[in-house]
């Protein structure tokens, strides 16, 4: 099957919605700011409020909120097994210098707070998985994280798509596939 994304009309009909088996819901790599308001943050990655509703489809979290609705709707045509959404935070100078804003907590808890707010417009019930990334929110450094999630998301079929790929981001030294998957191990541990 087919893990898709919704990235505009098929007007040629190559997607099957039965071969979609997952569908990855938007991703917006530094969407924090917004959703906390922070404005002298959001004028020194984008620069004016101009840039920011493009981006972001509006002025405040209510644009986050209806876009995922609609990316949820679009989860409605397909009805996979499962959607995934990666829980992380990271602006563009964070990504380079890798000092971040916010914290691990701070990140996994605006993520629930938005899906509490969105999944009840979904027809049906398939999964919905946390994907770790290696930046602040769930980068599975912190299992408590993990708890964190799926105690405060308030809907019924929770839990964590893992991707093996972005757990060895989370560690610049690693060298070798031996030490990539003893890392991995570690971490899982």
């Amino acid at each position: 099957g087919l893990e898709v994304m919704d990235a505009g009309r098929d007007t040629q009909q190559i997607i099957d919605p039965a071969d979609a088996v997952g569908v990855h819901l938007k991703y917006y790599p530094g969407w924090m700011d917004f959703w906390v308001q922070d404005e002298a943050r959001l004028m020194v990655e984008y620069g004016d409020w101009t840039a920011c509703e493009t981006h972001f489809g509006g002025r405040d979290r209510n644009a986050l909120i209806e876009a995922y609705r609609q990316n949820l709707r679009f989860v409605n045509t397909m009805q996979p097994e499962y959607i995934v959404l990666h829980v992380s935070d990271c602006s563009m100078i964070e990504s380079m210098r890798r000092v971040y804003h916010y914290t691990d907590t701070q990140v996994v808890d605006a993520t629930c707070d938005l899906m509490n707010q969105v999944t009840d417009v979904l027809d049906t019930e398939p999964w919905l998985l946390y994907e770790n990334l290696w930046y602040p929110g769930l980068n599975l450094l912190d299992p408590t994280m993990v708890q964190r999630l799926q105690a405060q998301t308030r809907y019924q079929k929770c839990g964590v798509m893992l991707d093996t790929g972005h757990i060895m981001h989370t560690n610049p030294d690693l060298h070798t596939p031996d030490e990539a998957v003893d890392y991995i191990h570690r971490v899982l541990d």
